[in-house]
C-alpha cells in the first residue's frame, strides 16, 4: 500500500507508495533499486516527464494484469497465462536487476513472483504449498539487501519469505493459525528494522516487531476486529508510523502510534463496507490523507486536518471496489487514485486541485482484487 506497503523513490521523480519502510524501485532499464527507511514520505509524483505510471491488477478468475500509460490512456496485457486467484499485490526488484518484479498473494494456490524479463514477465512458485494468502508486503526485513515476502494468511501462519536470489525461504512469523487479510511493513518503534503490521478479522489486529530477525508479536488493542487491509503513515506528524485500518462491519479506524503504543479511535462514525485504504497527501497540504475503497456505497477521501479527517464521496454508489492505490497518473504533481473492482471496470479518479473526475481504465469487465503503480 505504501502501495500499501513499499514505495518508491528514485534520483527522479518517483512512483510512490506512500508512508512506511519504502523500497525505491522503478522498471525502467535505467531504473536502480533502493531501499530506503522513512518515518513519513513527502508526496511525490509516480511520473516521469515521459514515463508516466503504469497500473499493475491482481485478479481473481483471470490472469493477473499490467496497464501500460500513455498520457493517462491505458493499454493492459496479461502478466501471466492462465486463471489466477490473487488477492494481494507488491512490486519490487526481487533479483537486483534493476526492472520492477511482481509478487501475487494467492488463495488456493501457491504465491507467485514474476520476474520482469525488459518488459516480459517470467513466473513461478514461491512455495509449493497451497496458501491462503489475501495480501503481501516487500521489503528488506533480514537487512541484506534484498527485498524479502511478507504474507497475511487466513486459516494459516502469517508467513516470511527470505530472498536469497530471487529464491525464497518461508516460514511462520508466528506459531499460531491467524485470520489476517491485510499486512504493512514499517519501523514503527524506530530502531532502523522493518517491523509487520496485520489487519485480522475476528481477532484483535497485530504488530510483530523486528528485533534481529526474530519478531515480538502483540496486539494492536485489546477487542477483536474485523479489518480487512491496514496502511502505515505519519497521520499526526510526530515522527512515528500510524496506522489506518479499513473494516468491514465497524467504522475505519485511526491508530496512533506513541512509542510503540497504539491508541485507536474510528476516523469517523460513518460504518461502510470497506475493503482497502491507501495514504497520501491528496489535497497537496502537507498531511497524510486517506482513501477507502467501498462495496455498494460511494468510496471516500478523507482529508487530514491536524489529525482530524474530514470525508467526501469519490465515486458512486454502484461501484464495487476492493482495492486502491494512490499515484501520479497524469503528470500533474497531484495524487490520483486508481480503483480496483469487482465484476466492473476498473476505475481512474484524476486529481484537479482536490477535485475527482472518475471514469472506467477501459471497458474491460473486471474480477480485481487489489492495485497498485509502477513502471513495468
Amino acid at each position: 500500500m505504501v502501495g500499501k506497503s513499499v514505495s518508491n523513490n528514485r534520483t527522479r521523480t518517483v512512483c510512490m507508495f506512500l508512508f512506511l519502510m519504502v523500497t525505491v524501485i522503478g522498471l525502467g532499464n535505467d531504473s536502480v533499486g533502493v531501499i530506503a527507511a522513512l518515518t513519513a514520505v513527502s508526496p511525490s509524483v509516480c511520473a516521469a516527464s515521459e514515463n508516466h505510471c503504469d497500473i499493475v491488477f491482481a485478479n481473481v478468475g483471470q490472469a493477473n494484469r499490467a496497464c501500460l500509460n500513455s498520457s493517462a490512456m491505458f493499454t493492459c496485457i496479461n502478466i501471466s497465462a492462465g486463471s489466477q486467484e490473487s488477492w494481494g499485490i507488491a512490486l519490487g526488484d526481487v533479483d537486483g536487476n534493476g526492472t520492477l518484479d511482481v509478487v501475487f498473494a494467492n488463495e488456493g494456490q501457491p504465491n507467485q513472483v514474476c520476474l520482469n524479463r525488459g518488459g516480459s514477465f517470467s513466473c513461478a512458485d514461491i512455495d509449493n504449498i497451497s496458501n491462503d494468502s489475501h495480501d503481501v508486503a516487500l521489503g528488506d526485513v533480514d537487512g541484506n539487501g534484498t527485498l524479502d515476502a511478507v504474507f497475511a494468511n487466513a486459516g494459516q501462519a502469517n508467513r516470511i519469505c527470505r530472498n536469497n536470489s530471487a529464491m525464497f525461504t518461508c516460514t511462520d512469523i508466528e506459531m499460531t493459525t491467524n485470520l489476517s487479510n491485510g499486512v504493512a511493513l514499517g519501523d514503527m518503534d524506530g530502531n532502523g528494522t522493518l517491523d509487520v503490521i496485520f489487519a485480522n478479522g475476528l481477532q484483535a489486529d497485530r504488530f510483530c516487531l523486528n528485533m534481529e530477525n526474530t519478531f515480538v508479536c502483540r496486539n494492536v488493542s485489546g477487542r477483536l476486529s474485523d479489518s480487512i487491509r491496514v496502511a502505515l503513515g505519519d497521520v499526526d506528524d510526530n515522527g512515528t508510523l500510524d496506522a489506518v485500518f479499513a473494516r468491514e462491519a465497524e467504522p475505519n479506524q485511526v491508530c496512533r502510534n506513541n512509542d510503540g503504543a497504539f491508541a485507536c479511535r474510528p476516523i469517523n462514525t460513518e460504518l461502510r463496507l470497506t475493503l482497502d485504504v491507501a495514504l497520501g497527501d491528496v489535497n497537496a497540504d502537507g498531511t497524510m490523507d486517506t482513501v477507502f475503497a467501498n462495496v455498494g456505497r460511494a468510496s471516500q477521501v478523507c482529508l487530514n486536518n491536524d489529525g482530524e479527517f474530514s470525508c467526501v464521496n469519490v465515486s458512486e454508489n454502484s461501484r464495487v471496489s476492493i482495492g486502491v492505490a494512490l499515484g501520479d497518473v497524469d503528470g500533474n504533481g497531484l495524487l490520483d487514485i486508481v480503483f480496483a473492482n469487482r465484476d466492473q471496470a476498473n476505475q481512474i479518479c484524476l486529481n484537479t486541485a482536490g477535485e475527482f473526475d472518475c471514469t472506467d481504465l477501459n471497458s474491460e469487465t473486471n474480477s480485481s482484487f487489489d492495485v497498485t503503480f509502477g513502471n513495468p
